[in-house]
């Protein structure tokens, strides 16, 4: 089943068991296991993208579950779903546009590029979010509630952040190939 979301649990050395997503190679109990895949290189780029997207889903979800994070009302509700499904499918374009199964080093470009794209889309989106809700401010658009005009805001910019990131994921991946094509001289001219 390759690809599948079937999971296999094992028994291997005796106590020690070892949990794993069919076709993506992932581990979800047995650390030990994937240090030795992570070492050795067998743990595939498919399997690396898995944790990430574990880790962006639980990083949405984990503020659901503390008391101050409580929803006051439903479009706090709805803001959170749009945020959490941005994310996932967000980092999964994000996947694609690196390459895929067939991409390298996603894990590490996500991070890095994540890290300065947010900085840079934090300065150029800082003033026109600020004019908008002072305009939708000055038509009552607004309220001290979460209301929709909120969660359009916030859907915007989650969208715009990435098809920036995936942009630069594009390009990334696009002066990778032509380096290797060119002997490893070429990041400089793909609009890196």
């Amino acid at each position: 089943m390759h690809g599948g979301f079937v999971l296999a649990l094992a028994r291997a050395n005796g106590m020690h068991y070892t949990c794993e997503l069919v076709g993506w190679d992932m581990f979800f109990w047995n650390i030990k296991a994937l240090r030795v895949a992570l070492v050795d290189g067998t743990s595939s780029e498919r399997a690396r993208f898995g944790y990430l997207l574990g880790f962006v889903l639980l990083t949405g979800a984990v503020p659901l579950l503390l008391e101050d994070s409580i929803p006051q009302n439903a479009w706090d509700a709805i803001a959170t779903g749009v945020n959490i499904a941005v994310m996932v499918l967000g980092t999964i374009w994000a996947y694609h546009l690196n390459g895929g199964d067939r991409g390298h080093h996603f894990i590490e470009r996500y991070v890095s590029l994540s890290w300065v794209y947010t900085l840079r889309f934090a300065v150029m989106f800082m003033l026109p979010v600020v004019v908008a809700y002072v305009v939708a401010g000055l038509l009552d658009l607004v309220t001290d509630a979460t209301g929709p005009f909120d969660v359009a805001m916030g859907l915007m910019m989650e969208m715009a952040f990435y098809v920036g990131l995936g942009r630069h994921m594009r390009l990334t991946a696009a002066a990778e190939a032509e380096a290797a094509a060119h002997g490893g001289a070429a990041a400089h001219t793909a609009g890196v």
